[in-house]
């Protein structure tokens, strides 16, 4: 599929920048690892762009920064580069702050000192430190160097402490100016700190004559104000979404923005999106805000902008009470049915690659939380025509129609997905089916996948997988966890050390079993430290607590919210 084409040559990518950040250039010790990791994911992008230009790579990297904000929006995040001391401590650098927060900021540092600067910059150093050792200074030396900007001040701020900024944005009273200011952004929506970072801004904004202006700054105070150059028609902060910082729109500039989608690009709607929905779960934007905006880009065709609006509908599944299931499968469908209905099932002859990934997109969000009963069966046909040798399934849809198989199957379905499994003739075939074997609704379904997961059927490293997956969904969170409670001896003896963490890091999902079972879980964690990975674990229990906190406020409450013919004035 493309997803899989895409991964083999990013790996290849990272890898190889590895002679260069790591072989010729090699951190002095642990704690600089992610001038090794960093650097590798950041390169590996520019290649696999270079590459393939129409797969779009630094959109789809929007994902992969969301992922990485989300974690560093907890209280339990980290800095990028932290003393290491014990063997525990180095393996807690290999997560999504160090690969994914670390290219994220090295990407926003290019952007605002300019390639050929940036380039220049890591030759000096690269060249400098040939066949020796650095810290993170001698890198920030080397960029100032080629630049002739305060880059060691800048980044400082971003490496050496955990979390980012919500930088908010509003019009002065008199409308000539935008007023910029910096707090840090938590996810539990507490407001009691007093961090502060030097926030490269980027802002595009359009007049109201249809002059597009452009406006780029440090911001390294609490507040500054921008003057405008027009009255502005709309106003993007955070052009191209290169800076790792979420942005708060007053509600006239929001407005604004929500009226001018077509202005921005797809890295641009994504972060819109995420931005949006990470601050109704903080408690910052009222629910209807976030439904708002998916309405307004429900027409939109990049498939990354759905996954943002799938993420949000995912935690909707979650957290509603279970007579709103059905008011969430119908937003589901309501959002997504009319962009599936132009793309189809069918892909073309030479459609663009990322319009292969939006089908597979769409096709999960309408048979998983949208319950689409026609989506389902269409999903178990094509299976079973692909089965009997009369058509082939295309390789882009087949994680897609397994997950949907699941989501609307039985013992039957089960079982057919389960005989994929077995038989998989590619690895890739092997992970997909037995991924789907976590996706039924019925528990004893799940209690026979997690079966197979301790059976020894399936590989050791492959298996805590298979449990995290159960873990994390609706129907599956209790009996994973009780499995996890009755089984953890066996756990340990079976499954590698490292892999353990993976499957406490689905925690987030027991939100669905309700607060006593959250409690339950967290009294159990309690008495079993898990040592190696046990960050990961403390993160996982502070997503579950704010997932708990989001279901107080809007679990109940949903129907209106989600069937009110304008969301945004629930």
């Amino acid at each position: 599929s493309q997803d899989e084409r895409q991964r083999v040559v990013s790996v290849i990518g990272h890898e190889t920048a590895h002679m260069w950040f790591g072989d010729l250039v090699t951190m002095r010790w642990w704690d600089g690892t992610w001038l090794n990791e960093a650097f590798a994911t950041y390169m590996e992008l520019l290649v696999t762009d270079a590459f393939e230009p129409r797969w779009d790579i630094w959109s789809t990297f929007g994902i992969d920064q969301a992922a990485a904000m989300a974690t560093d929006s907890l209280r339990a995040s980290r800095a990028i580069e932290f003393p290491v001391g014990r063997p525990d401590e180095v393996q807690d650098m290999f997560d999504v702050i160090t690969y994914d927060k670390g290219a994220a900021v090295l990407r926003m540092i290019e952007r605002h000192l300019g390639e050929d600067s940036f380039r220049k910059g890591l030759h000096f150093y690269l060249d400098k430190h040939r066949y020796s050792n650095t810290d993170t200074t001698d890198l920030w030396d080397a960029l100032e160097v080629a630049s002739g900007q305060p880059v060691k001040a800048t980044m400082g701020t971003w490496v050496d402490q955990a979390g980012h900024p919500l930088v908010s944005a509003e019009l002065t009273a008199d409308g000539t100016g935008l007023q910029i200011s910096q707090r840090r952004f938590l996810l539990d929506g507490s407001t009691d700190n007093d961090q502060r970072w030097v926030v490269p801004i980027s802002v595009r904004y359009a007049t109201t004559d249809g002059a597009i202006e452009h406006e780029q700054l440090l911001l390294d105070e609490a507040s500054t104000t921008v003057a405008l150059k027009g009255d502005p028609a709309w106003v993007v902060v955070n052009e191209g979404a290169w800076g790792f910082y979420r942005v708060y729109y007053a509600d006239d500039l929001r407005e604004r923005i929500f009226a001018s989608l077509s202005q921005l690009d797809g890295r641009e709607r994504l972060r819109l999106a995420n931005d949006t929905w990470s601050q109704a779960v903080a408690g910052l934007l009222p629910l209807g805000t976030p439904l708002e905006l998916w309405s307004l880009l429900s027409d939109d065709r990049d498939p990354d902008v759905w996954w943002g609006i799938g993420n949000g509908l995912g935690l909707l599944d979650l957290v509603a009470a279970e007579g709103e299931l059905q008011a969430v499968a119908e937003t589901t469908r309501r959002l997504t049915s009319g962009v599936f209905d132009a793309v189809g099932w069918q892909p073309g002859g030479e459609e663009a690659p990322r319009l292969a990934r939006l089908r597979a997109r769409l096709v999960t969000l309408l048979g998983t939380f949208g319950a689409d009963s026609q989506v389902r069966a269409d999903a178990r046909q094509r299976l079973a025509d692909a089965d009997a040798g009369r058509a082939p399934l295309p390789p882009d849809l087949a994680t897609a129609v397994a997950r949907v198989v699941a989501a609307g199957g039985g013992p039957e379905e089960w079982d057919v997905l389960y005989s994929h499994y077995k038989d998989a003739g590619t690895p890739q075939d092997e992970v997909r089916y037995l991924d789907a074997l976590g996706g039924f609704p019925q528990p004893d379904l799940l209690r026979r996948s997690i079966e197979l997961a301790f059976s020894g059927e399936v590989r050791s490293q492959d298996a805590p997988f298979l449990v995290a997956g159960i873990l994390a969904r609706r129907e599956g969170s209790a009996v994973a966890w009780e499995a996890i409670e009755q089984r953890w001896d066996e756990m340990i003896e079976r499954w590698p050390s490292k892999s353990l963490h993976r499957v406490l890091e689905s925690l987030p999902g027991l939100v669905s079993a309700g607060e006593g079972f959250a409690d339950r879980a967290f009294a159990w964690l309690d008495a079993h430290p898990l040592g190696l990975g046990e960050r990961r674990v403390l993160q996982a229990r502070e997503r579950l607590a704010i997932n708990l906190a989001f279901q107080r406020r809007v679990a109940g409450r949903l129907g209106p919210v989600l069937g009110a013919p304008n969301p945004g004035a629930a």
